[in-house]
């Protein structure tokens, strides 16, 4: 149900950078311009050489620096994000995913802290107090372990009624 133009708007970082790369391919070969101001790695008119596109997607690759064949390609950054209130939760998960990073929210500090564990993250993002763990357990045993002793934590809330900011 999106045209083009709100797919590149979607991908559009707010730098004015594309978040993945883009080769626009459009019969309307007049618009060249209007996308040469988006950012996009390659423009070609419809209708096209099958032979140009597959020219023009090597290239893109190659200046974009893809991974090599059989690597996965670079991943989003990571974040766990730590909020009890679902309407809050999926406001912030909506927000760092529109800034293009990977998000596994929790409601509970002891899953969130299980999870970064097993994988740790770029960032962790929570509120000060959590049902299961608040955050200043989690931070303090994420600083004992040398997996995740490096990963920065976001605590927030903490001028909320019911925080208990002594141990922070």
């Amino acid at each position: 149900g999106m045209g083009g133009m709100g797919v590149l708007d979607r991908l559009q970082l707010p730098d004015g950078s594309m978040r993945h790369p883009v080769l626009v391919l459009t019969a309307r070969a007049r618009m060249a311009e209007y996308f040469a101001d988006k950012q996009v790695d390659g423009f070609i008119a419809k209708p096209c050489d099958p032979e140009d596109l597959a020219m023009e997607v090597s290239r893109i690759i190659f200046q974009r620096g893809a991974a090599a064949p059989g690597e996965p390609p670079p991943a989003f950054p990571l974040v766990l994000l730590g909020e009890p209130d679902p309407s809050r939760r999926a406001d912030i998960v909506r927000a760092l995913r529109d800034s293009a990073c990977e998000v596994r929210d929790f409601a509970d500090g002891a899953e969130l802290l299980e999870a970064a564990v097993m994988q740790p993250p770029a960032a962790i993002l929570m509120r000060l107090e959590m049902e299961g763990q608040s955050a200043d357990v989690v931070v303090g045993m994420l600083q004992k372990m040398p997996r995740t002793r490096d990963v920065p934590v976001i605590v927030y809330g903490i001028d909320a009624p019911d925080a208990r900011i002594e141990h922070v």
